[in-house]
């Protein structure tokens, strides 16, 4: 009869025993200093890539009930488990909140928690069920895991890291399924900026932040000892009476954020940046060798690995399980220590120091007791069996001032790291179609710029009521240099690039109130934009811009300061060339493009201003307002024309001309124009290779002659469908000259 009271007992303290790990109003302050105090770029990204003029502070309704049915989250998953910390949905609260409420809710209902280890020495989660079988059988009768059946917590658990990755062991989804994970988190945010309606795009934008939330939760626990070295009985269960009282440090850190907040001097100002999600987690440090003496971990290592290596924690002190057991752990080894004596309320305290920690461990009884009756000599405490790291101020303190910025900084970078995809995107084009957009790539890693690469481009039209449905027709994606966007593109970091479209003609009674545009895909490094984080390869970009259509609106860019230049006349460019030195004449190529996106691709363009021009003003004109495509080069030029011989009826002989470093052959033959046969001239022209440039060659006078560029040496051939003269120009490039290029 007594056994069964004991157990009964005990049964019911269980939902109480492990209650939060970092507890639930610090896992909120933590999550509150990543995501909008410390440094952190998210604030900003809501307001100027999202347009939530208000940041953090703008308000969002998550409910559920906007979706149809099969869209829709279990109810045990989303609905209970807010109640459970009295916040039910449907819930409309800020941005802020929605973080918060995600790092608070992860912990929701505890058995959650068994999921929140993991042991960088091994690559494992939680596993106390081996080693403390009789534990194992204790909590095997418990039925209290409230919603998700009969499951038992059987003290074990998946790894925290592959449980944010959505990797864990599918024998943990026997329990429940995990809708909260670092990919699940992706697909909310896109369907936050995809959906069609505007409440739908709001409910999935908050679930989103609700759900990274519960992400930045599990990364916050590796700054907690007892997290990273497997340690949840002793840690979190036993503690000063039977049943526990969670884990102690946790609490003491509890005690103090619910008092005053986090501390100043646990804030850290610096963000973490990685270039992969797992690093955050765990860089595959290698955890046996010792660093050197008060040496603390390096950036370079994974939350996970430097709390693992610098802490102590309660079951796992200076190899006190050593072999094979799970407990085991190389670092910190007592070796590594030194000895030194506090003396706080009179009585004297042992403390050892290393691995950057003053109050690393405590000897477990009092010193002024060493010679206590009954010992002789005086007892010698052994550091396997007679340290601990619990109840102690001095020891809380100190890992305290070390974890909590640590936590804080890997967090924010965390944070960062999802919302590191940025873009600009803004009208460049004149009215009527096609409509072209240019692109800048802002995205940045906390303070590492980023680089778009191969990605998705999607382009999406709001009407006035906030409505979004993609842009239809042809969209012709480039890159940088002009061609077609592709797998292999690399759009880098403040480099642009171009989008052309036709304008949407939206159905009676709606009209377009802003573009907006997604990137999707990877986005990495810019010293190494090649290599793709594989656990995030679908990363995010966004931004909208409006679009003028009304007449006279067009703009260049002006290609020495880089700023928009708004041209008073849509039809006309004045350029003005001045200072040349060195080359006869400077040669601009200004062209403009017509017809549908489709020809684009096979840039059909039709000059405007193809021309030598010399020093002084040049004004050019095309027809129709879409671009200008400009490029200006010095060079030395040599004219020629090629006059026809004989009298009429072009009877003569062929000639040869020579031209500085072109020659040229002209030919009276039988020649075939556009399929057409007929007497005419034959043009061929050899460029000397030592002194490569440009020829241009047209017909004077008749149409069925094509003009003909050559660039580099060789030869070109022109057929002449009359007795037409035929001219062009030769341009030797480069002279080295300079020279300046103004628009007016």
């Amino acid at each position: 009869m007594l056994t069964y009271f004991k157990y009964f007992i005990l049964i019911l303290v269980l939902p109480c025993a492990f209650s939060y790990s970092w507890y639930g109003e610090t896992h909120m302050a933590l999550t509150e200093q990543a995501v909008s105090k410390n440094n952190s770029a998210i604030n900003n990204y809501f307001a100027n890539h999202l347009d939530l003029s208000d940041g953090m502070n703008t308000k969002l309704m998550l409910d559920q009930m906007v979706l149809l049915g099969e869209d829709r989250l279990p109810e045990g998953q989303l609905e209970k488990r807010l109640k459970e910390i009295k916040s039910p949905a449907p819930l409309e609260t800020t941005i802020l909140d929605f973080f918060k409420l995600g790092g608070a809710i992860e912990d929701v209902p505890n058995p959650r928690a068994k999921h929140h280890f993991h042991d960088p020495y091994r690559n494992d989660g939680m596993e106390n069920k081996t080693e403390h079988l009789e534990w194992a059988n204790l909590f095997s009768g418990g039925t209290w895991v409230w919603y998700w059946g009969e499951e038992s917590f059987d003290l074990r658990g998946a790894s925290n890291l592959k449980r944010a990755l959505d990797q864990e062991d599918r024998i943990w989804q026997a329990d429940y399924l995990n809708y909260f994970t670092w990919p699940s988190t992706r697909t909310y945010f896109y369907k936050g900026l995809t959906e069609i309606e505007k409440n739908v795009r709001n409910h999935y934008l908050a679930l989103s932040l609700l759900s990274l939330g519960h992400v930045l939760h599990l990364l916050e626990d590796m700054g907690v000892p007892a997290h990273t070295r497997n340690d949840f009985i002793y840690s979190h269960f036993r503690g000063p009476y039977l049943g526990g009282d969670g884990n102690l440090f946790e609490k003491w850190v509890e005690r103090r954020v619910r008092k005053s907040g986090i501390p100043k001097s646990w804030i850290s100002s610096q963000p973490k940046a990685f270039n992969k999600l797992t690093k955050y987690w765990d860089s595959d440090a290698n955890l046996t060798n010792y660093l050197g003496d008060n040496q603390s971990p390096p950036d370079t290592w994974g939350l996970s690995e430097a709390t693992c290596y610098q802490f102590l924690s309660d079951s796992t002190i200076f190899k006190a399980n050593s072999g094979e057991t799970k407990y085991y752990f190389p670092h910190p080894a007592y070796e590594h220590t030194d000895a030194h004596i506090a003396i706080p309320k009179g009585y004297k305290y042992r403390y050892v120091k290393g691995y950057g920690i003053d109050h690393l461990a405590k000897k477990m009884y009092i010193e002024k007791y060493s010679s206590y009756a009954g010992y002789y000599p005086p007892y010698i405490p052994s550091y396997e069996i007679d340290y601990t790291v619990s109840n102690d101020n001095a020891i809380y303190e100190d890992y305290a001032n070390v974890t909590v910025p640590r936590t804080i900084a890997y967090t924010t970078g965390l944070a960062n790291y999802f919302f590191r995809g940025k873009i600009e995107v803004y009208q460049t084009s004149c009215y009527g179609n096609p409509i072209e957009l240019t692109v800048k790539n802002l995205s940045m890693n906390s303070d590492v710029e980023q680089a778009l690469k191969g990605g998705e481009w999607e382009l999406y039209w709001d009407d006035q009521d906030g409505n979004r449905a993609p842009v239809g027709g042809t969209i012709i994606y480039y890159e940088p240099d002009g061609t077609l966007w592709n797998s292999s593109s690399i759009l880098e970091y403040d480099q642009t690039t171009k989008i052309e479209f036709w304008s949407v003609a939206p159905p009676e009674g709606k009209s377009v109130a802003q573009y907006v545009l997604v990137y999707k895909g990877a986005i990495n490094d810019f010293n190494d934009p090649n290599t793709t984080d594989p656990d995030d390869n679908q990363a995010i970009a966004v931004a909208s811009c409006t679009v003028d259509t009304s007449a006279n609106c067009c703009t260049i860019t002006n290609w020495e300061t880089n700023e928009d230049y708004t041209l008073p006349d849509p039809n006309q460019i004045t350029i003005k060339i001045s200072d040349l030195t060195n080359c006869e004449c400077g040669i601009v190529n200004v062209c403009t493009y017509v017809g549908p996106p489709a020809q684009y691709s096979d840039l059909n363009y039709h000059p405007a201003g193809f021309a030598e021009l010399l020093n002084g003003e040049h004004t050019l004109t095309r027809t129709g307002c879409f671009h200008w495509y400009k490029e200006y080069e010095f060079h030395d030029s040599a004219p020629f024309s090629i006059t026809r011989y004989g009298t009429q009826g072009c009877s003569g002989s062929s000639q040869f001309y020579n031209s500085g470093h072109i020659q040229i052959w002209v030919s009276y033959e039988h020649v075939t124009v556009n399929g057409q046969a007929g007497i005419g001239w034959k043009v061929e022209i050899e460029m000397d290779c030592g002194h490569p440039g440009r020829i241009f060659l047209a017909s004077g006078l008749g149409n069925q002659a094509p003009t003909k560029t050559l660039d580099g040496c060789g030869k070109l051939t022109n057929t002449l469908g009359s007795c037409d003269e035929a001219y062009g120009y030769y341009w030797i490039h480069p002279c080295g000259s300079s020279g300046t290029v103004q628009l007016k």
